[in-house]
């Protein structure tokens, strides 16, 4: 099943940090992160998402430094069908949007976005043996 992960309170008090866009070909779940203390998590999928998605319950309740996921159903479809999730904490204080795109069975190929920075070696050179170093081997 697919995971779109949404970290809460990472980052400070009440807020959201979601991906700006997520696709999927099936089922998926929405994997509620929370990174501080306990909070109330509404989700809501826009009318394009809930034609072909359901949510057996908007509100969560997630405890502190834990985790809890929540499962959304959809259809089986014949064409790919966008719409968007919003999360929302603080009582509407605080709301994040992500684009979903529910394609049909087999057609999503998983995608992994490797960090530039990766590329990059991170090693530094070794520093050179003192001369005292070299002598003690020999």
């Amino acid at each position: 099943m697919a995971r779109l992960s949404v970290d809460l309170n990472r980052d400070g008090l009440h807020r959201i940090a979601a991906p700006s866009e997520f696709e999927t070909d099936g089922p998926f779940e929405i994997r509620l992160r929370n990174h501080g203390e306990a909070i109330h998590v509404h989700l809501n999928l826009d009318e394009d998402l809930s034609a072909v998605g359901s949510l057996d319950e908007t509100n969560h309740y997630v405890e502190p430094y834990s985790r809890r996921s929540v499962e959304i159903d959809t259809q089986r479809i014949d064409s790919s069908v966008t719409g968007r999730l919003k999360v929302v904490t603080s009582y509407g204080a605080e709301s994040a949007y992500t684009t979903v795109t529910v394609s049909p069975p087999g057609t999503v190929t998983e995608r992994v976005t490797v960090d530039e920075r990766l590329a990059k070696p991170q090693r530094s050179e070794p520093e050179p043996s003192t001369l005292g170093e070299r002598l003690a081997a020999i």
